[in-house]
């Protein structure tokens, strides 16, 4: 508010007009990377409400306060065979009033390389609500899923994982055993991005069901009826689903203007 501020002021004084304009126009789009936590520096239980860098990468994520799950790298091998360059993992999750709210992963190659890739992101349907396919070709590949996890703190496995699992349980936070998430993959022959963000359905005053599989689930869209409340979460994040896409797309293109705030919300249904 005070740049905006500042702006208007001295707008009035011609003499600095053109110094004023190329503030104005330059500090916001800095902001973000000037912010970005470089992931090196983050540890279990820090928190990042901003951008976090990775390499030469500024991932700006969506807005909430973030706080850090787990960190990993490992090799790109898109054939099983040869090592190109590593792919950096960072788990995040957010509490509020008390509950497990959301999830947020990403997952971003820190440096360019040329890789050939043998995945299809989109090729598998299995059982998500909704996919959109935006390949252009086998290495150049941009895919769009709504689905459900199953078992996220029940089943956490990994010695990071199950450390969180146990700080949710033993702090008595609450929390639903599936949960909705959206999804987009995109990459090149140069640059991989992954990013998953999941929601906690009892923001809709859904409860846990008591199917212990995913093909019995009430979450699996087979299962899920016309007009539910599952089916008006799911509808929901669909339906949002392209605001999404488009933050992840600039966040790919290295966008020094995409915000937290560009990603927006879903207007998931009341309880």
């Amino acid at each position: 508010m005070r740049l905006n501020g500042l702006c208007l002021e001295s707008a009035m004084h011609l003499s600095h007009w053109l110094v004023v304009l190329l503030l104005c126009l330059v500090a916001p789009a800095a902001r973000s990377a000037e912010s970005a936590i470089p992931y090196e520096s983050l540890k279990q239980g820090d928190e990042v409400t901003d951008a976090v860098r990775i390499g030469r990468r500024v991932i700006v994520l969506p807005p909430g306060r973030w706080r850090l799950v787990s960190r990993s790298e490992r090799p790109v091998s898109p054939q099983g065979l040869v090592k190109l360059g590593n792919i950096v993992s960072l788990s995040f999750d957010e509490i509020l009033d008390g509950r497990f709210n959301r999830a947020l992963d990403v997952s971003a190659t820190p440096q360019s390389s040329s890789i050939n890739w043998i995945d299809e992101p989109c090729k598998d349907q299995g059982d998500s609500f909704w996919i959109e396919d935006r390949k252009q070709g086998i290495n150049n590949q941009f895919c769009i899923r709504v689905g459900f996890a199953h078992g996220v703190v029940d089943e956490a496995r990994g010695p990071a994982y199950e450390s969180w699992a146990r700080e949710i349980k033993n702090k008595g936070i609450g929390y639903s055993r599936e949960m909705p998430f959206i999804l987009a993959t995109k990459y090149t022959r140069s640059d991989f991005l992954r990013i998953r963000l999941q929601f906690d359905p009892a923001i809709s005053g859904i409860p846990n069901g008591s199917e212990a599989g995913r093909p019995l689930n009430a979450w699996n869209p087979g299962n899920v009826l016309p007009g539910s409340k599952h089916r008006q979460f799911y509808d929901a994040i669909r339906t949002w689903a392209p605001t999404f896409a488009s933050a992840i797309a600039r966040n790919f293109d290295a966008d020094e203007s995409l915000r937290s705030m560009d990603f927006s919300s879903p207007s998931l249904p009341p309880k």
